[in-house]
């Protein structure tokens, strides 16, 4: 038996007017296309930020992110901060079995 609205297949006959709102899914639309927009915006200005240079070191503002995370990790990190550090590089590879078993492979140096 067909649904109100819809074909023996289940499509949506011509002219149906039932169980789709087209009004709702182009604000829907526009607001993704705004909510994307804005994230460009802010993602522009971050990389601009981060490839500017530190007055205090002359370097890159990334590079002086980069060193004092590694400074801070080395005092009082954990596990989790070597394993986020080595999947930012692409150097994390994980392999689940079908057993539920978890291999962490790291592969620093390009190995």
């Amino acid at each position: 038996m067909a649904k109100e609205g819809r074909d023996e297949k289940g499509r949506f006959k011509k002219g149906n007017k039932l169980g789709i709102t087209t009004e709702v899914a182009r604000e829907r639309q526009l607001q993704a296309a705004e909510s994307r927009k804005e994230n460009r915006i802010v993602a522009d200005a971050l990389r601009r930020a981060l490839l500017s240079t530190d007055k205090e070191t002359g370097e890159l503002a990334i590079v002086t992110i980069a060193k004092k995370t590694v400074e801070r990790t080395k005092g009082q990190g954990s596990p989790g901060d070597l394993r986020v550090m080595a999947d930012i590089l692409g150097e994390l590879t994980q392999k689940v079995d079908l057993n539920g078993e978890i291999d962490l492979n790291f592969k620093f140096g390009g190995e």
